[in-house]
Formats: structure tokens, sequence, C-alpha cells
């Protein structure tokens, strides 16, 4: 389980689909270790769930739009 500020993200490592709580509606930007941006999605205040399914397995960090960073590993 990774926290950034506000924001709770599990499970981490994951397979596919991440559960993210949030106490705000925020923009979650997705980028790999080289800085690329890979994905950007918004979600809503509370519970929510993102697919990275299409994503090839590695570490990628996850960045809010209030610049909180998670890093987010997907096997």
């Amino acid at each position: 389980e990774q926290t950034a500020e506000n924001l709770v993200c599990y499970p981490n490592p994951t397979n596919g689909q991440v559960s993210i709580n949030s106490e705000v509606a925020t923009q979650i930007y997705v980028y790999d270790l080289c800085g690329r941006q890979i994905m950007n999605t918004t979600i809503e205040e509370g519970y929510n769930v993102i697919d990275i399914s299409h994503l090839a397995n590695g570490c990628y960090l996850m960045k809010t739009g209030n610049n909180k960073v998670v890093k987010l590993i997907k096997r």
C-alpha cells in the first residue's frame, strides 16, 4: 500500500487493476521510468479503479494533479 498525502493505491504490486481511494477529485498521470507519460485519467473523490493491464510489466510513477508521486509496480 502506497500513500501520497490524501491518496491510497492498492494492490501494489498489481497485475492490472489498481484501486485508488482519494479525498479529492484529481488528475492521475502515469509515467515510465524514462519520464514518458504513458496515460492520464481523472479520478473522483472516494473509491476509483484504473486499469493498467495494457502496460508492460515494470515500475511506473503515478503522479497526482497536486504533484504527489507514488511508485507503482506492474507484474
